[in-house]
């Protein structure tokens, strides 16, 4: 008798990301019904926080494509590197502290040295690999409009070809080592923390890209890989909230 192929679907966890105070926005790649396709192309992507900022891109040649059962038998988003990118409405929502989960897959550098998870939006925010040193760096909101923006890098820790959990807690004030704690797979990663000036004037925008830096900077931080589940709060995270939500998305996700 054949198998009920429901029975074979991964199972997850009965936690819920919008029990976590903070939910901000929550895009699912692994969730159908969030989705809209034109034919394997990604057109929009709901997000699933309750806020309404749903992350769409219009234009064929822009739109990332969907890889079925990318990992752990659940679909994610393939971003070619060059041009793809989803954008989303965020308003004039100001950080002062913020924690964000990425899982993704890098297949490739991507668009010149920084392939970009999610860029701008958050007062100049994002989150990327540094392909120069083959680094997870993050660049916190700065709510200074006219400030230089610092990025951390955990040094030779994000490899190619290798599904990661990805996690960023910016904890605020002034941006030092101890305000920005990356980690990758769940576990601390600071062996190597840098800190360097991003060099630009760092100015509000309402719209976050995923996947790229924005159209009116042509696009040209693209990420080459795949992104399966992108979280962020508003908030520094506790501990154990850090730890209930990377459990869920290792559970879902099967690492």
């Amino acid at each position: 008798m054949p198998m009920n192929p429901r029975l074979l679907r991964p199972r997850i966890s009965g936690f819920n990301p919008k029990s976590v105070p903070g939910l901000f926005a929550w895009w699912d790649f692994a969730d159908s019904s969030s989705l809209t396709l034109s034919g394997s192309n990604i057109t929009q992507v709901l997000d699933k926080s309750g806020n309404n900022r749903t992350a769409s891109q219009a234009t064929g040649n822009n739109q990332p494509t969907l890889a079925t059962a990318a990992r752990n038998g659940r679909n994610a988003a393939q971003f070619d590197g060059v041009n793809d990118a989803l954008d989303a409405s965020i308003g004039s929502s100001q950080f002062t502290a913020m924690t964000v989960f990425a899982v993704v897959i890098a297949d490739g550098a991507g668009g010149g040295s920084l392939g970009r998870i999610f860029d701008r939006g958050f007062q100049g925010s994002n989150l990327q690999r540094n392909n120069a040193n083959t680094a997870l760096a993050f660049t916190p909101p700065w709510t200074d409009a006219t400030g230089n923006a610092t990025q951390r890098s955990a040094a030779s820790s994000f490899p190619l070809s290798s599904w990661l959990i990805l996690g960023v807690k910016y904890t605020g004030g002034t941006v030092t080592e101890t305000d920005i704690l990356p980690r990758i797979n769940r576990a601390a990663s600071t062996a190597g923390l840098t800190g360097t000036s991003a060099g630009f004037s760092v100015s509000q925008s309402a719209t976050l890209n995923i996947g790229n830096r924005s159209q009116s900077d042509g696009y040209d931080r693209g990420w080459d890989g795949k992104i399966g589940e992108l979280l962020v709060y508003s908030a520094s995270l506790t501990d154990a909230q850090v730890v209930a939500v990377e459990t869920h998305l290792a559970k879902k996700w099967g690492f």
